[in-house]
């Protein structure tokens, strides 16, 4: 297996903490590092209304799953993250979803883009996946960090209005 899939309890947590603070409906969802696209998937079965994915490798995956759970709506993007940032600009989505393999800056350079390209909306969440022990820093504000155990954590950034 190629992917690192967010663990269920994690993925559950989070989406426990997201429906606390947003309505899923007619939010359009930007899942990079996809992987299985699993965060982006949830996030149409709460009412998103579009999910881009992209992800080098397990796009497949992707789209086998979103066929099955009979989603619209979908793009799936076969590339190096860093290298489809171009491909996305002039668009904004109001979930941005971060979960890059850990300890390698990806997480960092990721938010740095999404924030130099104007990704996300003003309104907009971005949600990053890290090492329990790593730490991002955002022109965003930190809304919220929730640590599970030694490995993971999950860090929230938008604007506070």
């Amino acid at each position: 297996m190629t992917t690192r899939p967010t663990a269920d309890r994690i993925k559950e947590s989070l989406f426990n903490i997201l429906s606390c603070m947003i309505d899923f409906s007619q939010r359009r969802v930007l899942d990079l590092f996809a992987g299985s696209g699993a965060l982006g998937l949830e996030s149409l079965s709460r009412g998103a209304t579009a999910a881009t994915f992209i992800d080098r490798s397990s796009t497949d995956c992707i789209i086998d799953n979103a066929q099955r759970a009979h989603f619209d709506h979908v793009e799936v993007i076969r590339a190096d993250v860093f290298r489809a940032f171009e491909r996305l600009s002039e668009r904004q989505f109001d979930l941005i979803f971060v979960d890059p393999p850990y300890h390698m800056g990806l997480a960092q350079r990721a938010v740095e883009l999404v924030i130099e390209k104007n990704l996300l909306a003003s309104d907009g969440l971005m949600i990053v996946e890290i090492g329990a022990d790593e730490k991002i820093t955002s022109a965003l504000d930190r809304l919220r960090r929730e640590d599970y155990g030694r490995t993971t954590a999950i860090e929230i950034f938008g604007r506070i209005t």
